[in-house]
């Protein structure tokens, strides 16, 4: 049986992204698949910014989150910038967590451990929190603790 903290993945295929769920149903990941907004933290970085355009590409609305302000050259149709802390998130980087159907953490791991806990409090039941680390074993199993309901 699949663990249930895996409860999605996006596979990336020929340009276009899609998701499976745990239960083995497949869609596109568009705004009529079920995401329609995605919070792409670290997204200055070349992981985020990767994903940030599949998705834009796609049509759903991505908010870019970093500490830094965006590279110049990032002008994405659906793409819009927060600077903020995704560990610590307020005002509108909060706002935008909250409203997502999709957090994406394309940060180091030590980043991507100390956000799980304030995420889970503030994103809508349901949501997707996904990261891009290569070893799952701690951030699978603080979500398991902590975020349990997204």
């Amino acid at each position: 049986m699949t663990d249930p903290v895996v409860r999605s993945i996006l596979l990336i295929r020929q340009g276009s992204l899609t998701y499976l769920n745990y239960s083995g149903v497949k869609g596109e990941a568009t705004a009529m698949g079920g995401i329609a907004h995605c919070v792409v933290a670290g997204g200055n970085g070349q992981v985020g910014r990767m994903f940030s355009s599949k998705l834009a590409n796609s049509g759903i609305e991505v908010t870019l989150v970093d500490i830094d302000f965006p590279m110049v050259g990032s002008d994405l149709a659906h793409v819009s910038f927060e600077q903020g802390d995704i560990t610590t998130p307020r005002g509108q980087v909060a706002l935008a967590v909250a409203g997502a159907d999709l957090v994406l953490l394309a940060v180091p791991e030590h980043v991507a451990l100390a956000a799980v806990p304030p995420l889970a409090a503030i994103m809508q039941r349901g949501a997707l929190l996904v990261d891009t680390l290569s070893v799952k074993s701690r951030i699978a199993a603080l979500v398991r603790n902590e975020a349990y309901d997204v």
